[in-house]
């Protein structure tokens, strides 16, 4: 845990996936923003919507969630990599 923490500070950004609930994720993308490190969040298609069999804790569901789809994953790709960019425009970030 302590390395997972010290490479948060040491971060630009940090993406985090809220599929399947994983409460690490929570944590660790509240910790980023607490420290004002941007924080890109992930959901699996679907999983934000309210009838979903697990959808995404209410705490989260206001946070901008960028869809992906296992059989689409070069979309989420280009996705995130567009978010990125959009909100850390220093230096260059390859694809």
């Amino acid at each position: 845990m302590d390395r997972i923490v010290a490479n948060i500070r040491e971060s630009r950004f940090v993406v985090a996936d809220f599929t399947g609930n994983r409460g690490g994720v929570y944590y660790e993308a509240g910790f980023a923003s607490g420290l004002g490190i941007p924080v890109f969040c992930l959901c699996q298609e679907g999983q934000t919507h309210r009838d979903h069999k697990d959808p995404i804790h209410f705490d989260v569901a206001h946070l901008r969630m960028i869809p992906w789809k296992e059989d689409n994953l070069a979309r989420l790709t280009e996705n995130l990599r567009d978010a990125i960019l959009a909100v850390i425009h220093r230096g260059q970030i390859s694809s």
